[in-house]
């Protein structure tokens, strides 16, 4: 839901100096940035369900964190798909599962009802 550290060392990369910085001191070293980073742990044969990644669909961290661990899965044979929700922030995406009329818990329980059906 709305993640930007499903890659801690991209994320680093990817952001201005100061919150890289900030970043390193919240995430550690090179090898505890790949230790913590969900892509890191993600293989064929583990079991690993389904995934439904939302994210801001304006926010380029967060974008390119669910498309990097989209990839990821789909590499390794697991089903995944990022939802990009329009219209929303933070806050309000992960406010908003359960609501009615929220696009993203729509999306939700398409989802879900696809999985179930297998």
């Amino acid at each position: 839901m709305d993640g930007d550290t499903y890659d801690v060392a991209m994320q680093i990369k990817t952001v201005e100096a100061k919150r890289a910085a900030i970043y390193t001191i919240k995430f550690g070293d090179e090898k505890m940035q790949k230790e913590l980073s969900s892509v890191t742990h993600v293989a064929k044969g583990k079991n690993i369900p389904p995934f439904l990644i939302l994210h801001v669909a304006d926010h380029p961290e967060t974008r390119g964190q669910s498309q990097r661990l989209v990839k990821t899965l789909q590499e390794a044979g697991i089903s995944a798909k990022a939802y990009p929700a329009d219209g929303k922030n933070h806050t309000t995406i992960n406010a908003g599962p359960g609501l009615s009329g929220d696009r993203p818990t729509q999306e939700i329980f398409s989802f879900l009802a696809a999985v179930l059906k297998k």
